[in-house]
């Protein structure tokens, strides 16, 4: 028997049809349900006139589960930028080579960016962390707010995100409670430093000085180690901003929705026609 040719016209309505089926319940847990599959191969038959075996579907799906382990290691590997424009992976031929020396698997996506990365990042419940995530970020936010993120994201926080919890669906991340009723603020820039006067202060009152510089700089560092919100608590904050024309009864099953995590980070990381025809869905059911 011939070797299947994945078309990107094949792989985009594949993986798109298996993230309907999530959005659709189809996946409770860890595993996809058979409807899945049998979804996926009737939206190949029906668009590309193509038959595909259900071995056929779960062998490209745990090969491109590998390659994108691949990239988001990549991604979060120090000395490696992101270049939004192009959606590739940046950095100089030194740090390349390096790290291509430990993991040749990565050469793919030198000067490539990967195909799909939004509907892989809802399809391998793969929640961003690290740079990664800023880098995700830096498509809504501003550049001010690099800073504050590296400072959180210095801490152990990738160990929260081990394969076992990703792949299982479970987190580790606190519960929040009182999510609809919640408004959130962006995180305080804690990047600018203040400028010490130049003039010498008199000697009487060079200790209280210091005091207040010592109690400014624990400030900062509580601040800059406090949690970062959760996944529900961006989801809610997205839903109130960008749909705050919605229906009440919209708004409310969004909402109720949006208290599972795993919808939650699905939810954060759609591109916003999707979000919105996501909202759209939740009139009709």
């Amino acid at each position: 028997m011939p070797r299947f040719q994945w078309l990107e016209a094949y792989e985009l309505t594949f993986f798109q049809s298996l993230v309907d089926s999530i959005h659709d319940g189809l996946r409770p847990e860890s595993l996809l349900k058979p409807e899945a599959w049998r979804r996926a191969m009737k939206a190949l038959q029906d668009t590309h006139d193509i038959t595909i075996t259900k071995s056929q579907l779960a062998n490209k799906y745990d090969n491109t589960k590998k390659k994108f382990r691949v990239w988001r290691a990549l991604r979060e590997e120090p000395g490696f930028g992101y270049d939004l424009a192009t959606g590739c992976v940046t950095a100089p031929d030194q740090v390349w080579d390096a790290y291509l020396e430990k993991h040749p698997e990565a050469r793919q996506f030198r000067g490539r960016r990967l195909e799909h990365e939004a509907l892989f990042n809802e399809l391998f419940l793969v929640v961003a962390s690290g740079r990664y995530a800023q880098d995700l970020q830096n498509y809504h936010s501003t550049n001010h707010m690099r800073e504050t993120t590296e400072v959180i994201e210095d801490g152990n926080f990738d160990t929260l995100l081990e394969d076992h919890s990703i792949e299982s669906g479970t987190s580790r991340l606190s519960p929040v409670d009182g999510l609809a009723t919640r408004v959130l603020s962006e995180v305080p820039s804690v990047g600018r430093r203040r400028v010490a006067p130049e003039l010498p202060l008199p000697p009487r009152k060079k200790k209280e000085s210091d005091a207040e510089l010592l109690a400014d700089g624990l400030r900062r560092i509580a601040e800059a180690v406090a949690p970062s919100p959760s996944w529900q608590e961006r989801a809610f904050d997205l839903l109130w901003k960008d749909f705050a024309e919605e229906g009440l009864d919209s708004q409310l099953a969004a909402a109720e929705a949006l208290r599972d995590e795993t919808t939650a980070i699905s939810f954060c990381k759609m591109p916003p026609e999707v979000r919105k025809r996501w909202i759209d869905r939740l009139r009709h059911i």
